[in-house]
């Protein structure tokens, strides 16, 4: 097994910081390449960051095979994130979705992880030892994925009437903006296998987006092309969001609307995506149910569109931000737009 000691960086980037609510990432002159000793596919990195330093890392690799990334820190407010190589945008979010990153790489190049703290604990100056545990295993094949794949969405017309969500690593969804770009406003996410509408592609900045329509969520809006394939229409039995635990209702009345939100279950705990059903009164009364990914559910009451009670002996507290209401229960975390409660 290789065993690297890498120095700390310099100051992360800013801009960056800012941006993702992060503490930052190290410059491009302090980042570090991992080599594995020869006859191995794997290395471990042991090395600490403190306050606004971060640490960054290239691991090169081709297209079809698997990147692990595993990282341990006795430090709760340290993650990682993985981009690969010329993405403005990172694959892998850790203070989102964990501290295990498992995918198959569609590009071939350096990959880049950068490792950092949470601006609350960079601002308090905290130090987070950390490990990575970094593989590319051999024994998976290295194919090249081509440019142009027909059952992918490359196409800037015509092309299949539906969609499937794909691509994803475990644990993430796909942003639908408000139009195609990066820089538009996020209305809403899907998760891995759903299927939506097609309403055609465009070419803008190099880049293939697609406007989609999810009857599922009564969501319309436009994603990258490359998290798409061409699917059959959904099935009336199929579940909303595959990999994705869903609520029951107790009354056993349908929801009137399903969707999904960011949740949390536990102290600590990064928020992932959580899925949710709301049967709605009117006049900004409705019942929420959230599912837990890790089993049960939370049931939230709204009353004259304001979180006014729970299923749980824990004290709730709200905070509002814009359209969207903050909610904690306990341990428990929720992030809960208007729109699921109004319906508008």
């Amino acid at each position: 097994m290789f065993h690297a000691l890498i120095q700390r960086p310099a100051r992360a980037l800013a801009v960056m910081a800012l941006a993702l609510g992060l503490a930052g990432m190290a410059n491009a002159d302090t980042t570090r390449r991992i080599q594995f000793a020869g006859g191995s596919d794997h290395a471990e990195v042991s090395d600490k960051i403190k306050g606004y330093d971060g640490a960054s890392f290239l691991v090169g690799a081709s297209a079809g095979q698997t990147l692990k990334v595993e990282m341990s820190s006795p430090n709760g407010a340290a993650y990682f994130n993985v981009t690969a190589p010329g993405a403005n945008e990172a694959m892998f979010i850790g203070s989102i979705s964990g501290e295990r990153f498992e995918g198959t790489l569609p590009v071939s190049g350096d990959y880049r992880i950068d490792v950092y703290m949470m601006r609350s604990a960079a601002r308090r100056d905290e130090v987070a030892k950390f490990k990575l545990k970094i593989s590319v295993p051999a024994d998976h094949a290295v194919t090249p994925v081509p440019k142009a794949v027909n059952d992918f969405a490359d196409g800037l017309a015509g092309g299949p009437d539906f969609w499937e969500v794909t691509n994803l690593t475990p644990g993430d969804t796909l942003n639908v903006r408000n139009g195609p770009g990066t820089s538009e406003r996020i209305r809403g996410h899907l998760a891995m296998g759903e299927v939506v509408r097609n309403q055609g592609c465009a070419r803008v900045d190099e880049q293939r987006w697609c406007k989609v329509a999810s009857d599922a969520r009564g969501l319309v809006g436009w994603v990258r092309g490359n998290y798409l394939r061409e699917a059959a229409p959904p099935s009336d039995t199929a579940q909303p969001f595959p990999g994705v635990a869903t609520p029951v209702a107790p009354n056993g009345k349908p929801f009137d609307a399903t969707g999904l939100v960011p949740c949390a279950h536990h102290q600590g705990q990064p928020a992932m995506p959580c899925a949710f059903g709301v049967q709605r009164r009117g006049l900004g009364s409705a019942d929420v149910f959230v599912a837990f990914p890790d089993g049960g559910q939370r049931l939230i009451s709204f009353a004259e569109g304001k979180p006014s009670a729970a299923d749980s002996n824990k004290e709730l507290k709200v905070r509002r931000e814009a359209d969207l209401w903050f909610v904690r229960i306990g341990a428990e975390r929720f992030e809960i737009p208007d729109a699921v409660v109004t319906g508008g």
